[in-house]
């Protein structure tokens, strides 16, 4: 196929590479003209060109630019063909794109995007890291392949853009029209936490609307008390998103082994030596949300203490919540939803942040 990208940004200039090499025939855009890109698009594969020449008879356009400047688009893709494909991979992030009232009002970004630009859009590789969507691709059928979600109201366009997500290593899964295309945008948990198909699948079903754009901002947060920009890596990012739901990275029954009498300076030591095993060494066969029930027969250990924080309750997770703590999550992300009570809450973990969602909490916590 003849694509074109708009924007040479690390998603637009990876997608260029990857579907270039994949056989598809690339122009690659930017608004600064192809002179400035131009020894990109020739590492990539692709052609370096004029905007207006990267949608003019190409059969996909893929808009790789910050969410603010997408309006500018629209007279631009009037000039491309009514069937084209054009995918949206944009994020709504206020604090680079500026404050758009009818997102903070709730309206789906891909939807306002749609109607900028005058014409139907498919949601796709707006939910993965940069990082991830570089190094972390796998042939088709390979044993743990991250998926990720495509969204979009036309059949054809959305398969054709499917077709492109598995081009580029990873399962294009169909997550729905449109307008169910806010469980991908950020602060959700099918964002850029690199889960494989069937979780990604729960992930969407565990969407909250209501939470996302708080998380969405806490991540920011969270990113900026690391330092410069520079300095954070792929894996910070990913574990940022992951921290933000009750998600575990590693097997369901890689737990770690606490005795109910073992200690949980114990449990914190082993936890913490799982944390620090170097990425390629940490098993991405099963990554899920946490499921109780598959955490047996640890599952009763796990409950004496926390072994990330070393909390026993009386916490909105512990013993004084529903009498079992999901110290499997705390294992993997910290105990981040408990109340300040708790005996290893803020006194322990400096960055407990009772903003953080807790869907296990019970009404009377």
């Amino acid at each position: 196929m003849k694509i074109g990208i708009l924007g040479a940004g690390n998603i637009g200039a990876t997608l260029a590479r990857k579907l270039s090499a994949a056989g598809h025939t690339v122009l690659l855009a930017n608004s600064r003209g192809p002179d400035t890109i131009a020894d990109l698009a020739g590492e990539a594969g692709a052609t370096a060109v004029p905007v207006a020449e990267a949608v003019k008879d190409v059969d996909v356009i893929i808009m790789s630019i910050p969410l603010g400047k997408i309006p500018s688009l629209k007279e631009l893709l009037a000039e491309a063909a009514a069937d084209v494909a054009v995918a949206d991979t944009s994020n709504y992030y206020p604090q680079r794109d500026g404050r758009i009232p009818a997102l903070d009002n709730g309206q789906t970004e891909s939807i306002w995007v749609s109607e900028q630009i005058g014409r139907p859009v498919v949601k796709a590789w707006n939910s993965v890291l940069a990082g991830s969507l570089a190094t972390e691709g796998k042939p088709a059928g390979a044993e743990g392949r991250i998926a990720l979600p495509v969204a979009g109201d036309d059949s054809d366009a959305k398969k054709v853009i499917i077709g492109l997500v598995d081009a580029t290593g990873f399962d294009g899964i169909d997550a729905g029209t449109l307008a169910e295309s806010w469980r991908q945008q950020p602060g959700n948990p099918a964002y850029c936490t690199d889960l494989e198909a069937d979780d990604l699948r729960r992930a969407l079903s565990a969407a909250d609307r209501s939470r996302a754009p708080q998380l969405r901002d806490l991540s920011i947060e969270k990113v900026q008390k690391m330092g410069p920009f520079e300095s954070v890596t792929n894996e910070d990012l990913l574990n940022i998103n992951r921290s933000l739901h009750v998600y575990s990275g590693l097997r369901k029954l890689a737990a770690p082994q606490i005795s109910p009498a073992g200690s949980a300076r114990q449990g914190q030591r082993q936890a913490t030596a799982l944390r620090g095993r170097p990425r390629h060494s940490r098993s991405r066969a099963a990554p899920g949300f946490i499921d109780e029930a598959s955490l047996e027969p640890t599952a009763t250990a796990l409950r004496s203490a926390c072994p990330q924080c070393g909390c026993s309750g009386p916490c909105a997770w512990g013993r004084g919540g529903r009498g079992n703590c999901n110290s499997a999550s705390c294992r993997v992300i910290g105990c981040r939803a408990c109340t300040p009570t708790c005996s290893g809450g803020r006194a322990r973990n400096p960055d407990h942040d009772p903003r953080l969602p807790n869907p296990r909490r019970p009404a009377h916590a």
